[in-house]
């Protein structure tokens, strides 16, 4: 007997209602989707319909730079390669990239918290300054228009 959850029947999908007009919303840091939602159309849990317009995005944490999963950029002077294998091997650590001044790496917080990054650089040997968070604060997200009006 075939199980009935391989595809969703047609009468559970959900139809985006079609929106006219280029709505859009610059990201500030600390921003969360349910307060987007309320500011926009006065529901917090009209989360959705933000995720909905913006399917680029798989995660709704993501959205607004709120995963734990981090990308950091670090001043290290010509950091080495005995460096880069240092913080490749160092547990939270999913990736390296040198850069002309500095290191990039993508982390994940619970387990390699910047702090403990930039203390494994300074074990090396290397001066690093402060570490620069790169994420999607400053990038423009849809917001699609309230149903049956403006916002």
């Amino acid at each position: 007997m075939p199980s009935r959850y391989l595809s969703a029947p047609r009468s559970e999908m959900r139809r985006l209602p079609a929106a006219e007009g280029d709505f859009r919303h610059t990201l500030t840091d600390g921003e969360r989707l349910d307060h987007l939602a309320f500011r926009y159309y006065g529901d917090p849990q009209a989360y959705w319909r933000i995720c909905d317009a913006n399917p680029e995005v798989l995660s709704p944490l993501a959205l607004v730079d709120d995963e734990p999963i981090r990308t950091t950029f670090f001043p290290v002077t010509q950091p080495t390669p005995k460096l880069l294998t240092t913080l490749t091997q160092q547990l939270g650590v999913r990736a390296v990239t040198p850069v002309d001044d500095g290191v990039i790496v993508v982390h994940n917080i619970l387990n390699a918290d910047c702090a403990a990054v930039r203390k494994a650089i300074t074990a090396e040997g290397f001066p690093t300054g402060m570490p620069q968070r790169r994420g999607r604060v400053g990038t423009t997200i849809a917001i699609p228009p309230a149903v049956g009006g403006g916002q």
